[in-house]
């Protein structure tokens, strides 16, 4: 490449030998001659004693120009201030040099003032980086839980697929004792979109299928702890049973329109399963629109407002039923790969991570660390 930009990034390489091996990386993609250009905010990890952001970030631009310079990159061109460093750096044209050259470096001017929760994270003078319990918690990454049944009892062979109401309440009351509140899909974008966190911790619950032990188990516990969750429908075996878990030797009743309408809007969001419960990504797209489109439209009737929302069945997936699943109107999309959502991460494969009835206590609270950890940043 002639140019390369990279703006606001190389802080979440992770640690050093990380932020090496991409340095190293964007150099060798870099033409002889070739410029790379890149803007990173100054942060107290680099200069505890000097200005600089206090992000949680294991280093900011000081660091990360060592390592473009460890690299073989030279820096022709730096414009800095207290806050920011924007660095034009070269990859020299031939291999073997006398010397490097000399760097142009220009002060940027500062702003008369800095709005607040800019300045709220700005630590002029340096300074110890503040205990996690002094700060504001964010989310960056957003967790959100998967589950299928709350019920007492069932099939030891779909247990992975029931928690207790016993355990789910236990989950439920750790939520709220460690500060989270339930998020919607739409604040999830908003955040993703303007490029920010959203304020506290926060997650997002989602059940499938809607089974009826729900209404029973699940939706009493969510109003007693003040916590909201989405439920994904196969709208054309509402009222019915789940068909799909025939072979499991397991037939249960589904939720029907009058439980569900009497639950929406009581901590209960609904949203699309497909019409049948089919693997998407085995169907034509014809057939994928004709699942997404009809569960949409049944759904949007018997409720009497739009759905937004859709569950992929099994999680199955792939680019092709994305771009069906949206064109049918869905906005938001879930799958089941197993990590928290990050900003980054296409509205439509929202990664969701499964709560299993067979995993103890402290597994929940371990999927939910990192989730804390990000928080306290």
């Amino acid at each position: 490449y002639d140019v390369v930009v990279s703006s606001e990034v190389l802080y979440y390489a992770g640690d050093r030998a990380r932020l090496d091996r991409a340095a190293g990386l964007i150099a060798a993609a870099l033409e002889p001659g070739g410029t790379l250009v890149t803007a990173h905010a100054n942060v107290v990890a680099d200069e505890p004693d000097g200005g600089g952001f206090d992000w949680g970030v294991p280093f900011g631009a000081r660091t990360i120009g060592e390592a473009l310079a460890s690299a073989g990159l030279d820096l022709v061109h730096e414009l800095a201030n207290p806050l920011y460093r924007v660095q034009a750096w070269r990859r020299p044209r031939r291999r073997v040099r006398l010397r490097r050259p000399e760097p142009r470096r220009e002060g940027a001017a500062l702003p008369d003032s800095l709005p607040p929760d800019v300045e709220r994270q700005f630590r002029w003078h340096g300074g110890a980086v503040p205990e996690p319990e002094e700060r504001e918690p964010v989310t960056w990454e957003l967790p959100i839980l998967m589950y299928h049944r709350v019920a007492p009892e069932g099939s030891e062979r779909l247990h992975e697929w029931r928690v207790t109401p016993g355990q789910f309440e236990q989950q439920l009351h750790y939520l709220r004792t460690a500060g989270f509140q339930t998020a919607t899909f739409e604040e999830w974008w908003e955040a993703a979109e303007g490029h920010r966190p959203l304020p506290g911790r926060r997650v997002m619950l989602t059940f499938d299928d809607g089974y009826e032990d729900f209404a029973e188990h699940a939706h009493p516990l969510l109003r007693q702890y003040e916590l909201d969750a989405t439920v994904f429908l196969v709208s054309e075996r509402v009222g019915g049973t789940n068909e799909w878990d025939r072979a499991y030797g397991e037939t249960l009743p589904l939720m029907d329109w009058e439980t569900l309408r009497r639950l929406d809007g009581d901590h209960v969001r609904y949203g699309g399963h497909s019409a049948t419960h089919p693997m998407m990504a085995a169907l034509s797209l014809d057939e994928v629109v004709r699942e997404a489109s009809r569960c949409r439209a049944e759904l949007t009737r018997q409720l009497g407002h739009p759905v937004r929302t859709f569950a992929y069945p099994y999680g199955d997936v792939d680019a092709a039923v994305a771009r069906a699943v949206g064109g049918c109107g869905f906005e938001f999309a879930v799958t089941t790969a197993g990590f928290a959502a990050p900003g980054w991460m296409p509205m439509l494969t929202l990664p969701r991570m499964n709560v299993a009835g067979t995993d103890s206590f402290d597994a929940f609270v371990r999927m939910l660390v990192p989730a804390a950890k990000a928080a306290e940043r």
